[in-house]
């Protein structure tokens, strides 16, 4: 069941990670289509202003006709530079929605690299508290180890003094007994 939620965390983790660069991809191939999509249609009435041209330069008769052709010329041109400013919206809107996405997405992971390292940082503080604790133990049973042996030592000392001393005092009372008889 642990096992089930980590991987559904780790999931869903992943899946944030991916949303916002999910948003750019998104942004560009919108836009992309939206280009395809104008240039196909410009294409289509090129190749009919095209034809079009060439069905009144073919026809050319009269001076009106030559006029025709120029009023004719000129839409194409006309045309054109339309196409040409549609074609500059369509790349500011690109360049806006972007630069929208690329600050979103920036932010998120901004965010998200934050958070990591915070957790890192938990992480790590726990580590260390948990290796200070343990050593603060090892280090408590080393000393009071070190307290139990020293007071053993100067009890043993103290013991084998007294029992010098006691020794001695027994000698000189005994040599005092021998002198006095």
């Amino acid at each position: 069941m642990q096992r089930e939620q980590n991987a559904s965390s780790y999931f869903d983790q992943v899946l944030n990670a991916f949303e916002p660069w999910a948003r750019v991809n998104n942004v560009m191939f919108d836009n992309m289509q939206k280009a395809i999509q104008f240039q196909l249609e410009t294409m289509q009435r090129y190749s009919h202003l095209g034809t079009e041209q060439l069905k009144v330069a073919n026809g050319l008769r009269s001076i009106g006709d030559a006029q025709h052709y120029g009023d004719l010329f000129g839409s194409w041109v006309d045309q054109m530079m339309g196409d040409f400013r549609t074609m500059t919206d369509l790349s500011m809107e690109f360049r806006d929605e972007l630069s929208k996405a690329f600050s979103v997405a920036g932010s998120q992971v901004a965010h998200q690299v934050e958070d990591l390292s915070n957790h890192v940082n938990e992480a790590s503080k726990q580590i260390v508290d948990k290796a200070i604790d343990k050593a603060s133990e090892a280090a408590g049973s080393e000393i009071e180890a070190a307290t139990k042996e020293a007071t053993e030592k100067n009890v043993a000392s103290a013991s084998s003094k007294s029992t010098a001393s006691r020794s001695r005092a027994e000698s000189t009372s005994s040599r005092q007994g021998k002198s006095r008889a």
